[in-house]
């Protein structure tokens, strides 16, 4: 188990390389959620089980799009 479960973390630290990075680590499979596999995760990946991940991550892309897209505009006046 130990290997397979370091290259997970591995794999999953490639998404995310700089600061304003931003993505998701959706592992698809019910045996993460398995206390001995959690073990080996960092203690900051909080599980959430989930019957609409598609859902979920498209809201959770568009709600970083719309969130560039107002930075960009820069300072609304008031």
């Amino acid at each position: 188990i130990q290997p397979g479960m370091t290259r997970v973390v591995q794999a999953a630290g490639r998404v995310i390389r700089r600061p304003d990075d931003r993505g998701a680590i959706v592992l698809v499979c019910r045996r993460f959620l398995q206390n001995e596999l959690q073990s080996y995760l960092p203690a900051s990946w909080v599980p959430t089980p989930t019957s609409r991940p598609w859902e979920e991550l498209a809201e959770f892309f568009s709600a970083e799009e719309e969130s560039a897209a107002a930075a960009s505009q820069g300072p609304r006046p008031s």
